[in-house]
């Protein structure tokens, strides 16, 4: 699939978001773990979030360039399944 110029510069914009929002939602935890002992994340943790928050950012982008038209079912389809996944690794929920 080609993409024209005002689509790449979409993607481009988007990737570079996508790119902010994950380390800022990985701070999160971070700074809590300098200020309390109850969060306890290890280098693994960093690593599978920044991939989960990544792939998902990532598929919605390009996804909403696809589908103009279901930007907003394919955001929720996306937020749902990135909720389910982390919850999933959290808790474990499903017992799979």
């Amino acid at each position: 699939m080609k993409f024209n110029s005002r689509e790449l510069i979409f993607i481009k914009r988007g990737l570079r978001c996508t790119a902010m929002v994950t380390a800022l939602i990985l701070l999160i935890p971070l700074v809590a773990m300098q200020l309390t002992n109850e969060v306890n994340w290890g280098e693994l943790d960093f690593i599978v979030m920044a991939l989960l928050c990544s792939i998902v950012g990532g598929s919605y982008v390009l996804l909403a360039i696809i589908r103009p038209q279901s930007r907003v079912l394919i955001g929720i389809s996306l937020a749902a399944l990135f909720v389910l996944i982390w919850a999933e690794l959290a808790v474990g929920f499903l017992s799979i």
